[in-house]
Parts: structure tokens; C-alpha cells; sequence
């Protein structure tokens, strides 16, 4: 009996395996027109080695997104109620990033009225959130958050929306 069941699986899956249709090549005429439309492929990135941890695990020996951008690293904090300005909780994050906040005078007014603002309740509890997206949520939307990768600081500028536009008067001339 498992004979013939298993000659009719065999025989069966022949027939579906020759009742196939050939793939189009791209010698035809109908190919040859699109074919020169088409981009050279874009190469793909070459992966990084795999290093073996364990009997059936690897991992790639490539650092991870944080580690290339510090400012990109996922956190969830708690401020400690000994941080009561924006600056110090702006320092407090900045911690262990190797980042740091740029010089005061590099600072505008309102930057640095900003600063000296008491820390809203609500942001004793950051996350879970890239460290730049909490740096941000601490200045609030009339700030925008700048980085310098360079010597690795950070600073807020006033958004363009936000400032008051200059206002000259006009002197008449006599």
C-alpha cells in the first residue's frame, strides 16, 4: 500500500514539475528596449563578519547605531528633585553621552533664559526615547536642538517661527 502511494506522490509531482512555463529571458525583442532604460544595479553594502558566540548564534562584529551616534541611544530616565533648572537636567542627560552643552556665551538670550527655567514635572520622566528626542522635549518647540559632531556639544538656537522680525524705521531725510 505505501508503494503505490508513494509511486503516485513521485509521479504526481513530476507532472506538476514539467507542466512549468520558462522564465522570459532577456535576449527577446520586447526585453531589449527596457533593458537599456534600466540603472546599473546600486552595489550593496558589504556586510560586516559574523563572529560566533555560541554553538548556533552569531553576531555581527559591526558597532550598533549608539555607538556610532551617542546622540541616538535609547534612554529612559527619572531626573533626580535635586535637578531644578532645564540646564542641570539638560546636563544630566548629557552625562554619559561624551557629549556636553556648549559654552553659555555661545548661547542667545532666550537660550539662555531657557536655561534657568525651573524643570516642568512632566519631564522628571524621559522615555523610552533616543537622548537627542529628550534633549528636545526639554527645550520645548520654540528651541531647536543643534550638535556638533566635531567637538561633540550641543546647543539650542531660537526657531525661525518663534523670533520677532526686525522692525527698522525709516529716517526721513531732510
Amino acid at each position: 500500500m505505501y508503494r503505490i502511494v508513494l509511486i503516485f506522490i513521485i509521479a504526481f509531482s513530476a507532472l506538476i514539475i514539467g507542466c512549468t512555463t520558462p522564465k522570459k529571458t532577456g535576449n527577446q525583442p520586447n526585453d531589449l528596449a527596457s533593458n537599456r532604460q534600466q540603472k546599473p544595479p546600486i552595489p550593496a553594502a558589504v556586510p560586516a563578519p559574523l563572529i560566533q558566540t555560541g554553538r548556533y548564534s552569531a553576531i555581527a562584529a559591526a558597532p550598533t547605531k549608539a555607538q556610532r551616534n551617542p546622540l541616538r541611544v535609547i534612554i529612559s530616565v527619572t531626573i533626580p528633585h535635586e535637578v531644578l533648572t532645564v540646564r542641570q537636567a539638560i546636563k544630566y542627560l548629557l552625562r554619559r553621552s561624551g557629549y556636553r552643552l556648549s559654552e553659555p556665551n555661545a548661547q542667545s538670550s532666550e537660550v539662555a533664559d531657557l536655561f534657568d527655567y525651573p524643570l516642568p514635572q512632566v519631564h522628571r520622566q524621559l522615555g523610552p526615547m533616543p537622548l537627542d528626542d529628550a534633549l528636545r522635549t526639554l527645550a520645548g518647540l520654540a528651541f531647536e536642538l543643534h550638535t556638533d559632531p566635531l567637538h561633540r556639544t550641543v546647543g539650542y538656537a531660537l526657531t525661525e517661527s518663534y523670533r520677532e522680525p526686525v522692525i527698522r524705521a525709516e529716517v526721513a531725510h531732510e
